[in-house]
């Protein structure tokens, strides 16, 4: 039985074949690809047809807008790695995604490999949400009703934060 949602669905999720962890890498690329993009991998008119897509299509070349063109190909190098259509093409570990990260973020700096990095950086070589500091909610105003934890998203550092727990 297919279970999942046919846009974030790894090829052999969707032919009901046996799912490993390399299934939600696939999922990881999927939200990337999204996330950088602003479009979904595959587009189409049904979910049966999204699903087909991604067991037999080869996603587009990501496009980061408003990037710099070597971390924007930085970029599409790692999310087509996750979107192999055959698991064990794919990274198999979140650790191995978590040092291409690293690897994509000294590309962004302009470092060589080898060259230690700080978390900042990071931040430099993501690019920015289409949201602007006056649509930020200022984390006191979003106080839980019992005056406790700040409500998601209150934080500048959020969207980094959420992409990184992604990938972790």
């Amino acid at each position: 039985m297919t279970q999942g949602t046919p846009a974030y669905m790894a090829p052999e999720q969707a032919m009901a074949k046996e799912v490993t962890p390399a299934a939600d890498l696939y999922s990881i690329g999927c939200m990337l690809y999204q996330m950088l993009t602003g479009v979904q991998v595959f587009e189409e008119e049904s979910a049966l047809a999204v699903s087909l897509a991604h067991v037999r299509d080869t996603p587009k070349k990501v496009v980061v807008p408003n990037c710099k063109s070597e971390v924007s190909e930085a970029w599409d190098e790692l999310i087509q790695m996750l979107l192999k259509k055959k698991p064990e093409a794919r990274p198999q570990t979140a650790r191995e995604v978590s040092e291409m990260l690293q690897q994509l973020e000294l590309v962004g700096d302009g470092l060589q490999p080898g060259t230690s990095v700080n978390v900042e950086a990071l931040q430099q070589t993501m690019p920015r949400p289409a949201i602007t500091d006056a649509d930020l909610i200022d984390s006191e105003q979003t106080a839980g009703a019992d005056g406790g934890t700040p409500a998601v998203g209150a934080k500048k550092g959020f969207p980094l934060a959420l992409a990184a727990g992604v990938v972790l």
